[in-house]
């Protein structure tokens, strides 16, 4: 939680979103993201849009670090709450997504675009890649693939995306695979070919804390989301036919829970193993978000603020 004093400060950020209009605070998870782009919207009376894969989908909210209604109160959101649990929802419908918020958010609104998901903020800055759509059925059959044999045959059709790809994640490798199989070329050549970016040049903020300080984040926030009904959302959604094969329900943690519900797993065994699954995570996005040009590295709130601070002296940006 940020001071009142601390707030005040943060009239630098305000300063550069009346200069830029946009500005990322990208990191992992659990570092702070969400507080900080909350302080600089209510000083600045700006927009938060979301940068995440699983705050579009209603009724997960409490797993996925949702706002709450309160923190919506304090300033707007958008980009979350956008499909239904056994929608499908793809990089390209979060653009659209996007495009269509940015029409509808007054002119001159300073704009915090805010989140773990690298890809979206990727697509945002540099446009989206020019592969088709993915053959459905295609993707069901890839699916039903163990992690293993999807990652096997995309080393071998496409070794230059797997150079910089998350390999532990699965929806990647399907999406992947399926446009290399359904159209005979690499999905990497096809990321070559890119359309015209949403946010060309915005940049911003990658927070990064201390190695030493990101489990016990970790930790802290997995049993905080516990203790607000956590296991409780998964039951709502185990009610919902077909929800443990959707998109949605591969959530971090999600299924994990529902092992716990299901009797298979402990209490305490659960939120280790959450907890274990969390960090694997936030180091793929560390990675991801390291080799991301135009974003300033800031262990916390007070260095980000010197940061902005340093930005409005010298009256730029960093550099793209």
């Amino acid at each position: 939680m940020f001071t009142d004093s601390f707030v005040l400060t943060f009239r630098g950020f305000a300063a550069i979103l009346t200069w830029v209009n946009a500005l990322f605070i990208v990191g992992p998870t659990a570092v702070g993201k969400s507080a900080l782009a909350l302080t600089v919207a209510r000083c600045c009376g700006g927009v938060i849009c979301a940068m995440d894969a699983f705050q579009v989908y209603r009724r997960l909210d409490i797993g996925t670090g949702k706002p709450t209604v309160g923190e919506q109160a304090a300033a707007p959101h958008r980009l979350i709450n956008l499909c239904d649990p056994l929608d499908r929802f793809s990089v390209a419908d979060y653009l659209r997504e996007a495009e269509r918020a940015l029409t509808v958010i007054p002119a001159g609104t300073p704009r915090i675009w805010t989140g773990g998901t690298g890809l979206y903020a990727r697509a945002l800055r540099l446009g989206l890649g020019a592969a088709p759509a993915s053959d459905p059925e295609l993707a069901r059959q890839l699916d039903a693939l163990p992690l293993t044999v999807l990652q096997e045959e995309i080393r071998r059709l496409d070794p230059a995306w797997c150079a910089t790809a998350d390999l532990q994640n699965p929806r990647r490798i399907i999406r992947a695979l399926a446009v290399a199989r359904g159209t005979g070329k690499p999905f990497s050549e096809w990321q070559r070919e890119r359309g015209k970016p949403l946010l060309a040049k915005a940049n911003g903020i990658f927070l990064l804390p201390k190695r030493e300080e990101g489990r016990s984040r970790i930790a802290a926030r997995v049993r905080q989301m516990w203790a607000a009904g956590w296991p409780d959302e998964v039951q709502s959604l185990l009610t919902v036919s077909g929800w443990r094969e959707s998109q949605s329900a591969r959530a971090l943690g999600y299924l994990t829970i529902a092992d716990y519900l299901d009797g298979r797993l402990g209490r305490s065994e659960c939120l280790e193993k959450i907890i274990t699954q969390t960090g694997q995570y936030a180091k793929r996005q560390v990675t991801w978000f390291r080799k991301e040009p135009g974003f300033a590295v800031a262990a916390d709130g007070d260095e980000a603020l010197r940061l902005a601070e340093q930005w409005l002296r010298e009256g730029r940006l960093p550099e793209s």
